[in-house]
């Protein structure tokens, strides 16, 4: 190994090989890319990525990690500290979608690619993906105050994941009149999804919470155009790190 392959991984941090990693495994696939391929994507020489990493399946496990992680911590940073079970589920719902809008293609791309690991580390990557279902869980559990069934919960709760996952497919759709339009939509059916009937809604969205109750009494001027309570918000400002949403598609007629 020549001095300036040793020296090169001092202008390349592990992050940056990382984000190149994932974004080669978008385009053209774990199998197509090479740790060679890589290299001469970043202009650098095969053995500087040795430096941080031992082959190019440990690449690939650390972009898998990272793109469970982030999506885990994003949530974490978005999730409200003071809501009603109905409030906490209305900005889930807001939260991953928007986060598909922006990350959903390359999530899809990279954990499709788990297959290629070894069978440890794919167990070791899956018990991280089930630390983003638990927190769906905890949202489904307050929501359904009177189920005691662990198992259906979380059921429940990968059926809500996989639903608002479809979410980025049918943003193209000619019946989607915006993203606000399409997040509105998904909230409904997680609504229709959870069981969760008009009459149960509004006893969860009035429970004891102060929050709640402090909507509830705020006087409605006359006049006022009545929102309906089952809509979620035409906007929703995501806490997601280092992204911008895609702004709203024109309104066009259905």
């Amino acid at each position: 190994m020549t001095f300036s392959q040793l020296d090169a991984p001092s202008y390349h941090s592990a992050e940056t090989i990382l984000s190149c990693a994932s974004a080669l495994i978008v385009q053209i696939g774990y199998g197509a890319m090479s740790m060679r391929c890589l290299a001469r994507q970043m202009g650098l020489q095969a053995g500087s990525l040795y430096y941080h990493f031992e082959n190019k399946a440990a690449v690939l496990e650390q972009v898998v990690e990272n793109v469970i992680g982030r999506r885990c911590d994003a949530w974490r940073q978005a999730k409200p500290k003071r809501a009603t079970p109905l409030g906490l589920l209305e900005r889930f719902v807001h939260f991953h979608v928007r986060y598909q809008f922006a990350f959903g293609a390359e999530e899809k791309s990279v954990l499709t690619e788990m297959r290629h690991l070894a069978s440890e580390r794919q167990a070791a990557l899956a018990k991280e993906i089930a630390a983003y279902v638990d927190e769906v869980a905890g949202i489904v559990a307050k929501c359904r105050a009177k189920s005691a069934d662990t198992e259906d919960v979380r059921i429940t709760a990968a059926s809500l994941i996989a639903l608002l996952d479809g979410a980025r497919q049918l943003r193209t759709s000619d019946a989607v009149r915006s993203d606000a339009h399409l997040v509105q939509v998904m909230y409904k059916l997680s609504l229709q999804l959870l069981n969760l009937h008009p009459l149960t809604a509004v006893s969860l969205a009035t429970s004891s919470s102060a929050i709640a109750t402090k909507t509830l009494a705020r006087p409605v001027q006359r006049g006022s155009p009545v929102q309906d309570p089952f809509c979620a918000p035409s906007e929703v400002q995501c806490s997601i790190t280092g992204t911008q949403d895609k702004k709203d598609k024109p309104h066009r007629p259905l």
